[in-house]
């Protein structure tokens, strides 16, 4: 789990994920804190390559926040029983590391109660290709 995290959310397309990124961690000490984990960004209704993205970044950070116009402040993020996958290469693609992970909860009978969570484990914006998101969804613990 993450406590003390900056929330920041927009609408792009998945291909630019890096500079936003990049963009972000540019900027952040102008508000006054520091990154001091790996950032997390949910994409709400699916990842789809090629069109808009609502996504909402979570960067933990060194510091609490008052919330403003631009950004949010939650104080904890907190997952458990979720699935993961990695995803290595080009933001683009992460669609298709994506939908593999749906298939493999609607073949195993599990009922998702997240959307997709992305943890940046690498983020290159000189190579894009190089990138590393895990990618989780939280799933029903529920035995009915």
């Amino acid at each position: 789990f993450y406590e003390n995290l900056l929330s920041y959310k927009t609408i792009i397309e998945i291909e630019n994920i890096f500079e936003v990124i990049g963009y972000i961690l540019k900027n952040i000490d102008k508000i006054g804190v520091q990154k001091i984990n790996k950032m997390i960004f949910c994409m709400y209704g699916g990842i789809y390559s090629g069109k808009k993205n609502e996504i909402e970044f979570l960067i933990p950070v060194d510091n609490t926040l008052t919330d403003n116009d631009y950004f949010s402040f939650k104080p904890i993020f907190k997952m458990i029983n979720a699935v993961k996958i990695r995803h290595e290469g080009l933001p683009k693609d992460l669609h298709i590391s994506y939908d593999l992970l749906i298939d493999y909860i609607k073949k195993n009978g599990y009922k998702p109660i997240t959307p997709a969570y992305c943890m940046v484990v690498r983020c290159d914006n000189e190579i894009p290709s190089n990138g590393i998101i895990d990618i989780y969804i939280g799933l029903n613990s529920n035995i009915l």
